[in-house]
């Protein structure tokens, strides 16, 4: 009987070693598959954070251009009505080129079209204004009442543009700030 089981002996501890080896396999397999769900995940979330960035970037410099467009077209059209006061004495609203009166429309339209893409509220609330006081530049009914809406609609412009400067350096700087994942501060990028 003694040599039965110095004989299943070797065979259990050999099955034993066997079945530990498999279990050791099988969770080095469970974690290495997890940690590279979760950089695929990361490496994701990375991509798509990249083009979110990307993104609110390109929007905010376009706006900037339109902007200016809508600011630009809106004083020719002012100028326009002020140099037809001068000749006339009367304050009375003339037609304007048909390029000019497309523009000023393409201009609107194209601000209303990228301000709702921007994710800052500031900067949304900004266009609003701007666009006010160059909505009411263009319908005023006097030349004082022309110029205020358009040095209140300047003010604003200026306001915007500080504002997407500003907005655009914190994009930039973005990817370097480091972010843990217990914390919500960031550090900021050293200079």
């Amino acid at each position: 009987m003694g040599e039965t089981t110095v004989g299943w002996f070797p065979v259990f501890t050999l099955l034993l070693g066997y079945a530990v080896k498999a279990a050791a396999d099988w969770l080095q397999h469970r974690r290495t598959s997890e940690r590279e769900r979760e950089a695929r995940n990361a490496a994701r979330e990375d991509h798509l954070f990249e083009r979110r960035t990307a993104f609110q970037r390109q929007t905010l410099l376009d706006l900037q251009d339109a902007m200016m467009d809508l600011v630009r077209t809106t004083g020719e059209m002012h100028h326009h009505d002020v140099v037809s006061f001068r000749q006339t004495g009367k304050w009375q609203k003339q037609l304007f080129s048909e390029d000019l009166a497309e523009a000023n429309r393409l201009a609107n339209a194209r601000t209303s079209m990228l301000a709702v893409r921007v994710r800052d509220e500031t900067v949304r609330n900004l266009v609003t204004e701007v666009k006010n006081h160059s909505t009411k530049a263009a319908m005023c009914a006097s030349l004082e009442e022309g110029d205020r809406a358009l040095g209140a609609m300047g003010i604003e412009f200026d306001s915007l543009n500080r504002r997407i400067g500003e907005v655009l350096r914190d994009l930039d700087d973005e990817p370097s700030m480091v972010q843990s994942s217990n914390s919500t501060t960031r550090a900021p990028r050293k200079q």
